[in-house]
């Protein structure tokens, strides 16, 4: 790779761009975002990459489906995207706030396994049958 090839260029531009989002707080990503300015998808994108491992822990801990849990993360982060202007950083950390999204996501799409009581009577009745046959 030569010193003088655009693509040597564009890749440490891209390299310096990057170290200097690096730098920047997780709170100040989030405001980049909600401004809407040039590098918010730039700043977006480094919030995902620092904060994506913890909600993808916590969603696979909510959800047993590793397909469901990869949509609560991914539901997360879009309201992150689109509720980023009403951020307060005095409130909470951005990464408290993210796994409270996973959570929230994680009860709106629960739903309780259905219950069955004429097995748990039938298993019931079985059980006192068999003891007092006895």
């Amino acid at each position: 790779m030569s010193y003088s090839s655009p693509t040597a260029f564009s890749d440490y531009s891209e390299r310096a761009t990057r170290a200097e989002h690096v730098s920047r707080s997780d709170s100040e990503l989030v405001s980049c975002c909600a401004a809407r300015g040039e590098d918010a998808l730039m700043a977006f994108s480094e919030l995902y990459d620092r904060q994506h491992r913890f909600a993808a822990a916590l969603a696979y801990r909510l959800q047993a489906n590793p397909k469901h849990a990869d949509e609560l993360v991914e539901a997360a982060f879009r309201t992150l995207w689109e509720r980023a202007p009403r951020y307060d950083p005095t409130h909470l950390t951005v990464q408290a706030w993210l796994l409270g999204l996973v959570q929230y996501h994680a009860r709106a799409t629960w739903s309780p396994l259905p219950t069955y009581p004429d097995i748990a009577v039938s298993a019931v009745g079985a059980s006192a049958s068999i003891n007092a046959g006895s």
